[in-house]
């Protein structure tokens, strides 16, 4: 484990994601089958990916030691290692594995429950599923079972996935109007298969909390990504974030209206860091 990725700012953060993907090979699979979508996608998402490798670092489950499965291997997964002493990845094809083993990162492929011996059970701490359910036809319920038989006792999984119920999609189904991060037409052919299918179902809050009892949870914490701040330096782009001030403050006051759910769910036992969001992350009980 690197001890120079731990507490670094978001601004540094982000330069060590994109420092990943400038450096992959030409030849090499990228993110959408392109550097520069990768890149995009990157410097779209790094803001919540600080957000979970800030909670994953505080948790006894990260650190010298300590092990951590990434389900869908993304840019984020290059730099687990900062975090985590053995890092492990599964993904639905073999596209991304010359860049994790070059990355020191265990590859595994296959799809959840199609091979339920690809994994050994209680093997991880912490086990990340970002952005994952809502690519998946399968039920949700055993695919929370089967995540928590991959976690040791007391390791901690750290979810997230759209909000269904996002201010967005409220405004939308009072004008009739197509919902957000749903894919059209539903359960088309995809662009880019790599990581399986498109956003075919998203999940409202009460139902993810049905799902994860369900499944067998008895200890987590349902909550919601941080409002993103205006902290891009390109002036039209802070000049846009200024005229969403209201909406941005709407979502900061009411986090149900959110873009994405979070949660924090711990095997086994009581969770002893069941606090440990960041600042602007919203947490609700179960």
């Amino acid at each position: 484990m690197n001890e120079s990725g731990r507490g670094l700012p978001l601004p540094a953060f982000k330069k060590k994601l994109v420092a990943v993907t400038e450096a992959a090979q030409p030849d090499d699979f990228f993110l959408e089958h392109s550097r520069e979508r990768e890149l995009a996608y990157t410097l779209e998402n790094a803001r919540r990916w600080h957000e979970v490798v800030a909670i994953a670092s505080r948790h006894p489950g990260a650190g010298p030691t300590k092990s951590c499965l990434d389900v869908g291997t993304s840019p984020l997964t290059f730099v687990l290692k900062d975090y985590f002493q053995r890092v492990a990845t599964l993904d639905y094809t073999a596209a991304f594995a010359p860049r994790c083993r070059r990355h020191g990162i265990d590859f595994f492929q296959g799809g959840i429950l199609a091979e339920p011996d690809l994994l050994p059970e209680t093997a991880f701490d912490c086990i990340l599923f970002l952005e994952v359910l809502e690519h998946l036809h399968l039920d949700p319920t055993q695919v929370l079972a089967w995540l928590q038989r991959k976690l040791r006792p007391g390791g901690l999984l750290i979810l997230s996935t759209p909000n269904m119920m996002c201010l967005g999609n409220r405004i939308n189904m009072l004008f009739n109007r197509r919902l957000k991060q749903f894919s059209y037409p539903p359960f088309s052919a995809n662009e880019f298969p790599a990581h399986g299918h498109k956003h075919d179902r998203i999940y409202m809050p009460a139902e993810m909390r049905d799902y994860l009892r369900q499944g067998g949870w008895r200890r987590f914490r349902l909550g919601y990504h941080g409002v993103r701040a205006a902290d891009d330096r390109d002036t039209g782009a802070r000049l846009i974030r200024f005229l969403r001030l209201p909406v941005l403050l709407l979502k900061w006051l009411l986090p149900s209206l959110r873009d994405r759910l979070l949660i924090l769910a711990w095997e086994g036992r009581e969770a002893r860091h069941s606090e440990s969001m960041e600042p602007g992350i919203t947490v609700m009980q179960a």
